[in-house]
């Protein structure tokens, strides 16, 4: 059988073979070929190194990423450019609580992983030929979206990567996860957000009947709809302009089928 394709990734559980850079000048430790985390430059002026002969990660997507990593820091280097430029502010959940995790399944049915097909051939003790249709769409469907709205353009991060902020220097509580799907229109993480007020005053300015304001006190102040009551009771007519203006996403828009 022949397929055609653009681009193919060699996934095999294989390691690279170190050796042959035994007699040069680069410098090789336990998991590989040393280099600068930020820009993949090893020792050498102008050579750089990436995927799977540096602690590049397990998986063919770690290596793909990594070659476009490289790609950029060649690029500076050629055009004379600065090898380290602002870097990225990446800021994770961590470790979720018991609690925590219920409310990030909530609303996701528990479904079972699809199994590929496999078929034993000659030469080979098997062949993997993927899923089905329906299994891929199966599959695909247990995403639980756990990506961020503002994943490109997170005002907060954009801020934080300019004035190269560090997202680890003063580590303190971390807000509880909390997911609030009362709205048809907008989903509601109270933990993304900056109490920067601009829902508030958009929900003002429309006159709402209830809108939204700033609940409990110190620490554990967040913005939310007065006297207990829901998003939806809280945002009926300027939901999506407060989805808008929302600089984290910690108001988003719902997806059509979430």
């Amino acid at each position: 059988m022949i397929i055609k394709t653009d681009r193919v990734f060699h996934a095999g559980d294989m390691a690279a073979d170190l050796s042959v850079f035994a007699d040069t000048e680069l410098p090789v430790g336990d998991r590989g070929i040393e280099v600068d985390h930020a820009s993949l430059q090893t020792n050498l002026d102008g050579v750089f190194a990436a995927g799977g002969v540096t602690a590049g990660g397990p998986y063919a997507v770690n290596a793909s990423a990594a070659g476009r990593h490289a790609a950029e820091s060649i690029d500076r280097y050629l055009r004379g450019a600065p090898l380290h430029g602002p870097q990225p502010v990446h800021v994770t959940m961590h470790h979720l609580s018991e609690e925590d995790l219920q409310n990030v399944l909530s609303g996701f049915e528990r479904a079972p992983r699809r199994e590929t097909q496999r078929v034993d051939a000659d030469g080979f003790s098997e062949v993997d030929r993927g899923f089905t249709d329906d299994d891929a769409v199966g599959e695909a469907a247990r995403c639980l979206q756990c990506a961020c709205a503002k994943k490109d353009n997170c005002a907060l991060r954009i801020c934080a990567t300019e004035y190269e902020a560090d997202p680890h220097k003063y580590v303190g509580e971390r807000p509880p996860f909390e997911r609030e799907l009362t709205h048809e229109e907008v989903v509601y993480e109270p933990a993304k957000c900056i109490r920067c007020g601009k829902c508030i005053r958009i929900a003002a300015n429309a006159k709402e009947a209830l809108g939204l304001t700033y609940v409990g006190r110190g620490f554990r102040v967040k913005v939310g709809v007065p006297f207990g009551e829901t998003l939806k009771a809280g945002l009926r007519k300027v939901a999506l302009e407060c989805v808008a203006a929302c600089p984290t996403g910690a108001l988003a828009q719902r997806e059509k089928d979430e």
